[in-house]
């Protein structure tokens, strides 16, 4: 393996007083240590690897689909639904009928509330 390393002159220099204060075989040692610690972090990423912003790892925004906003059609229930929630609740029992679309869902009114309170 080659690998092409361009040292600063503080760096070149702290290598040489490092070489002079130990023995060779130390000093050899250190020489190459210090070499792999300055290739490591001096490492650029490898192609190909997305960068990723602070932005898009703290993005515990929930998916729209999953806020409970709608109001369940089944009146025993008070709590809201999401509508991943209400699209399972259809799929469960084929008698329910097909899933109405999401523009006629009807809105929970806790949901308006703390909309309203916003």
């Amino acid at each position: 393996m080659r690998k092409l390393l361009t040292l600063s002159d503080a760096q070149y220099e702290h290598i040489v007083e490092i070489m002079k204060t130990t023995t060779p075989i130390e000093s050899f040692s250190e020489f190459i240590r210090y070499l792999v610690v300055f290739y490591e972090q001096n490492q650029k990423r490898p192609a190909g690897r997305p960068k990723t912003t602070r932005a898009d790892e703290d993005d515990d925004t929930p998916d729209e689909d999953d806020v409970p906003m709608y109001q369940n059609p089944d009146k025993n229930t008070t709590s809201p639904y999401s509508f991943n929630d209400l699209v399972v609740w259809y799929e469960a029992n084929p008698s329910r009928g097909e899933m109405p679309a999401r523009g006629d869902l009807v809105i929970h009114k806790q949901w308006k509330k703390s909309k309203d309170a916003r």
